[in-house]
């Protein structure tokens, strides 16, 4: 299985899945989710039931169109699913996680409201700006749980600042 995280000057590489029989390539979904980050909270939405991995909880984001870029996406998707502009404030890097059908390839990114409006979402069950330690206690998909350990270390950096 390749899971790994690359940082924003690595390239993508899907190496190491450690089997060596014959099996058809997993169809690549590239997606971005962008970390909305406010006064020492983060935005976070829970998966409404009949999505996949509902109940899951997960940083606002979304599939990267054609002719666009990761950077494009992330403030276009917080612009149409939070009703909020946004900028980019730093990008953690990019995972790259297998799921048993398809591999995700997520660009991170950290990001911060620049209209002064408060994002709200129809999209998920529940969605409110939580604490980090707030974070870590909801149920996360597998591949989400890994933007933990940037996210941690651009917090210790930023808070430094």
């Amino acid at each position: 299985m390749t899971n790994s995280l690359k940082t924003m000057d690595e390239n993508v590489s899907s190496e190491g899945a450690g089997n060596t029989e014959h099996r058809e390539p997993l169809k690549e979904l590239e997606v971005t989710t962008g970390i909305l980050y406010q006064n020492g909270r983060f935005f976070c939405g829970r998966r409404k039931p009949g999505m996949s991995m509902a109940g899951k909880w997960e940083f606002p984001g979304g599939k990267i169109e054609k002719g666009e870029t990761a950077e494009q996406c992330v403030v276009r998707e917080l612009n149409e699913e939070l009703h909020v502009r946004a900028e980019i404030l730093k990008k953690l890097g990019v995972i790259v996680h297998d799921y048993s059908d398809f591999r995700i390839i997520l660009h991170v990114f950290v990001c911060r409201i620049t209209d002064g409006k408060t994002p709200w979402s129809s999209e998920h069950s529940d969605a409110d700006w939580r604490t980090p330690a707030e974070l870590e206690k909801l149920a996360w998909d597998e591949c989400d749980i890994r933007i933990f350990p940037p996210l941690k270390e651009w917090l210790r950096h930023h808070q430094a600042d």
